[in-house]
């Protein structure tokens, strides 16, 4: 319930990197492994612009969560999509991660907010990269839109994929260095890792 990777044993409270690193957020939950058929829809999401699977993916979280008793963990006051930027949204046509978190947000009757945090440079894909190149690739990307009141506020950060984390820590040190009180995350799935997050 740290970082979205399984725990090895249900008994603990953290898996073995949370014991030793939490990070800026605290705390969060993935929905399930990346692999068939989720990895399916997110990908026909994505880039096949199936944008009604965002519903589905949307309740089934919402639907795991409670069957898990896990809902209560990540109360909020405010759910936010992780942001893409600008020229990629355009190109898309959409967020995937904002579809899915304002039905997110819907279904479990909290505020939703999708540009109190922006995402300020076009980085590159994370696709192929290496943990440290991960965290230099998204280092200062995200910034807190002008006006926007974060002190005191809690959010729930949604995304479609989580695998090193180093994009929801990012978002994550962003939002606490502007004050908030809390930051959780919830992604759809979570990239099994051969490495060290």
């Amino acid at each position: 319930m740290h970082c979205g990777l399984p725990i090895e044993n249900e008994k603990d409270k953290y898996c073995s990197r949370c014991i030793f690193d939490f990070g800026f957020h605290d705390g969060g939950f993935s929905i399930a492994i990346y692999e068939e058929p989720i990895s399916s829809l997110i990908h026909n999401l994505k880039y096949q612009r199936e944008t009604g699977i965002a519903k589905f993916l949307a309740s089934f979280a919402v639907s795991r969560l409670k069957n898990l008793d896990k809902l209560v963990d990540l109360k909020c006051d405010i759910v936010h999509p992780v942001p893409l930027f600008p020229k990629r949204k355009s190109s898309r046509g959409f967020n995937q991660s904002a579809l899915i978190a304002e039905h997110i947000a819907s279904d479990i009757g909290i505020q939703y907010a999708e540009n109190i945090l922006i995402r300020i440079r076009d980085t590159k894909s994370q696709t192929g990269l290496s943990v440290d190149e991960r965290i230099s690739n998204v280092k200062n990307a995200f910034a807190i839109k002008e006006g926007s009141i974060i002190k005191g506020r809690s959010f729930l950060l949604i995304d479609d994929v989580m695998t090193t984390g180093s994009t929801i820590q990012e978002c994550a040190r962003t939002l606490k260095n502007a004050d908030a009180s809390s930051v959780k995350f919830l992604t759809i799935a979570r990239q099994p890792l051969d490495y060290d997050d």
